[in-house]
């Protein structure tokens, strides 16, 4: 297939056990820590009894702790004092003695942000403390369900359910901007180019694009013509140097596509790179590690897994680590390369450190579908949305996994996307669980929307 800007060249599709390990010599000088009285070990968990046994031989250690079930212990917290240089200081009162010292000052223009006050429970739904979050939603946009959204620049693109497919909104005047047909079921703008913008529609079709011209297209192809499998796609992904696309459809396949775009744009090119057809489980959310060389996959299943895949060849994943109980459904890359987050239907949202991979953080909402999952340009804030149980959106510290803010919504949050460059989230709610009330008008004689998009705007020193 050739385009009038682009050459397009896509190739034929390609249809630990636990050891024993033998213990220390000096485990004896180590001390040892023994459990009795618990659940499935030893007895009844009436008289749980932790003891603590230190060799003789160290000098000024005290004796042995010991603490009984039914103890009664003081567990109020109290200032410590030190004496330094003639000065007391109140350590405990000093930094919250959870937050890591390096992220104290970051914690404290969160809660000042958020309008929490000392003593006060992060998550006080009733808390009227001032504070500076602002929330807006999206004018003019005509209710529909919504498959995915994106920012492009200051302007919101939005795949609807119902017609026109695909929607540019400047949310700022309340407008649509201009619009593309078709099902589109995922879009996601370049990570280095907020005005090209990937999408891929239910039929098979492929489209890269602009969104600033109504009809300027970098690639446009039918997939479908190159294998019939390649259809029914529900998902992609940028890798951060976008060179690669990563798609996923409702077969529970995954392809991945080169893209080779250079100023001369009749040379550029696209290209059907590694695929994996035999998955035989499901595929939910993708995301590309910061540095591009695997692609993480989020997976079903009890225990819910995140695959890791080396980039290059999705043949064999190079790791699997277990993320949640069960079913492992979104996923998300910190903009500054830190950090990976996953989110489960068990209610967990982790964090890990992609190179190792190594879990960092979690927290847990009980109950709950953690259906969507996004991090903040600056990488501090994690905001997530629950797609079953209590309907709320949440947002949770990035490097303290402490909730600063939870909205209970009148639906169950359905996408959500921050601003590539502002602290400014959007999330969209399920239109069908919102009220059937036919539009109105206010004072001025203006429509009243359904406020089907809403806005998050925070200040951007966090």
């Amino acid at each position: 297939m050739t385009l009038p800007a682009s050459h397009v060249d896509l190739d034929d599709l390609d249809p630990v056990s636990d050891d024993e390990v033998p213990p220390d010599e000096n485990d004896d000088a180590m001390g040892t820590t023994m459990l009795s009285g618990v659940d499935g070990l030893d007895g009844s968990a009436s008289d749980l009894r932790v003891e603590l046994a230190v060799p003789q031989e160290v000098e000024d250690i005290p004796a042995p702790l010991l603490v009984e079930a039914d103890a009664q212990l003081d567990m109020s917290q109290h200032a410590l004092e030190m004496d330094y240089d003639d000065e007391v200081l109140q350590i405990g009162e000093l930094t919250d003695p959870w937050i890591d010292p390096d992220h104290a000052e970051q914690d404290a223009r969160m809660e000042k942000a958020f309008g929490i006050t000392d003593g006060e429970d992060r998550m006080d739904r009733d808390r009227e403390a001032e504070n500076e979050v602002k929330k807006d939603y999206v004018r003019g946009f005509k209710r529909s369900g919504v498959y995915a959204m994106d920012w492009a620049g200051d302007k919101l693109l939005v795949a609807a359910k119902e017609g026109p497919g695909l929607r540019l909104h400047d949310v700022e005047r309340g407008e649509e901007e201009r619009t593309w047909s078709g099902e589109w079921m995922s879009i996601r703008t370049d990570p280095n180019n907020p005005f090209l913008a990937a999408g891929v529609d239910w039929r098979g079709k492929f489209k890269l694009f602009d969104t600033r011209h109504a009809s300027q297209s970098v690639f446009d192809v039918d997939l479908k013509k190159t294998s019939p499998s390649m259809k029914d796609f529900l998902y992609l992904c940028w890798s951060p140097d976008s060179t690669n696309i990563a798609l996923s459809n409702r077969a529970d396949h995954i392809y991945c596509l080169h893209l080779k775009m250079v100023k001369a744009k009749e040379n550029n090119s696209l290209r059907l790179g590694s695929s994996k057809m035999n998955m035989n489980i499901e595929v939910n959310q993708m995301v590309y590690s910061p540095s591009g060389d695997s692609l993480w996959v989020a997976t079903g299943g009890t225990p819910g897994k995140l695959q890791i895949f080396p980039s290059n060849s999705l043949q064999t994943p190079e790791r699997s680590v277990v993320a949640h109980n069960w079913t492992a459904i979104s996923l998300a890359r910190d903009p500054t390369g830190k950090y990976i987050c996953s989110g489960g239907a068990d209610g967990l949202i982790t964090v890990w450190e992609p190179r190792q991979p190594l879990c960092l953080r979690c927290f847990l909402h009980p109950g709950q579908v953690i259906s969507n999952v996004d991090f903040n340009y600056q990488g501090s804030l994690i905001a997530w949305g629950t797609g079953a149980g209590e309907r709320s959106l949440t947002l949770m510290g990035a490097n303290t996994a402490i909730p600063y803010y939870q909205d209970l919504t009148p639906a169950t949050v359905t996408q959500l996307r921050w601003h590539s460059s502002k602290n400014v989230l959007a999330y969209s709610l399920n239109a069908s669980q919102m009220s059937d009330d036919r539009p109105q008008r206010d004072r001025r004689g203006y429509s009243k929307d359904t406020p089907i998009i809403q806005l998050l705007k925070l200040p951007d020193d966090l």
